[in-house]
């Protein structure tokens, strides 16, 4: 039901997932242009029926067990103090202030991604629960219980491990570059993308066997995690002998700063090369940092790292390369 705040301000109300009832989205705006938002969530509900669009004039009341995405205006705190207060939703996408109609179908691509994801961990959740009751109830061993429930969380774990380096996974960096990607888009913050590859990899495998090419992987992933310490910053393997670096909130400066100290941190570990010419293990590094709109494409922004870290490999190796990109040739 749509209607008016205090302020005069018109608002479209609060959309929540209906089949499980685990996501509720209050969208809290005046601008115009919110309307074909709400209206393409309707239309996608008609679908999945997933959605409802219900009052939200007043603070949301969210049962245990679901949470609450805002999306708002930067000034909406004004016309809707309770989301001043950061406890009373689980996240909040800030709409750009010429939030236009036909950015609508970006914004419900990302609140359905969001939602499903939420709705697969947590039914997931309750499966788990349901092994741990009937445990207890047929057999009365909690203690069985308790391990059915560690082995599950180890099990979700793994699903987004690197089963070698231990680090996440390439899954796992889909998904969390997916969420920030529509995060910095909407909030309008630069994020940094470093792709990584350890030089001449092959040859040290064809020289010392897999055995230490897989120590190598191992040491060389380790010391990446140590490296990078933002809370919503992710290293993970992509694939291979190349690493992904995601960083949030980071600009052109410190991402420069980050490939650098990425790059030594590697050749300092003195990790022993025979067929190189450093004679140690090094890598070369592709930075993408931007600012995301909701109109460009984070396919182009990791292949644009891509094209880039070849263009270092093409330069020496043992360095980074950081936008425009420029075409090069693929060295192996």
């Amino acid at each position: 039901m749509d209607g008016a705040n205090a302020s005069g301000k018109r608002y479209t109300g609060t959309v929540t997932i209906q089949a499980s009832r685990l996501c509720r989205v209050a969208i809290l705006s005046g601008q115009e242009g919110v309307e074909a938002l709400r209206q393409e969530l309707a239309l996608r509900s008609s679908d999945e029926q997933w959605l409802l669009v219900v009052d939200g004039m007043e603070r949301p009341s969210v049962p245990p067990g679901e949470i609450l995405l805002v999306l708002s205006d930067q000034d909406a705190e004004a016309a809707w103090p309770w989301i001043a207060d950061e406890s009373s939703y689980s996240e909040r996408l800030t709409l750009p202030r010429d939030f236009r109609s036909q950015d609508a179908g970006v914004i419900a691509d990302w609140v359905q991604r969001f939602g499903r994801l939420h709705q697969e961990r947590t039914s997931l959740r309750r499966l788990i629960d349901r092994f741990e009751e009937r445990i207890k109830r047929d057999s009365g061993r909690v203690r069985m219980a308790d391990l059915l429930q560690e082995a599950n969380h180890r099990l979700q774990e793994q699903s987004v491990r690197d089963g070698l380096t231990g680090i996440p996974n390439r899954r796992r960096f889909e998904e969390q570059f997916d969420y920030l990607w529509g995060r910095s888009a909407g909030e309008g913050t630069s994020i940094a993308l470093i792709l990584t590859d350890i030089d001449f990899f092959k040859r040290l495998n064809d020289s010392l066997g897999h055995q230490e090419g897989d120590r190598c992987l191992q040491e060389v992933a380790r010391k990446l995690e140590s490296l990078v310490v933002g809370e919503d910053d992710l290293v993970a393997r992509y694939g291979g002998e190349e690493f992904v670096v995601l960083l949030w909130n980071c600009d052109r400066a410190r991402a420069a700063e980050m490939a650098e100290k990425l790059r030594v941190g590697i050749r300092d570990l003195a990790i022993k090369h025979p067929d190189h010419p450093a004679g140690v293990v090094t890598i070369s590094l592709g930075v993408s940092c931007d600012v995301p709109s909701l109109t460009s494409s984070a396919e182009d922004f990791l292949h644009n790292a891509d094209t880039l870290l070849y263009e270092a490999k093409s330069a020496g190796r043992d360095c980074w390369k950081m936008g425009p990109a420029v075409p090069s040739a693929v060295v192996d």
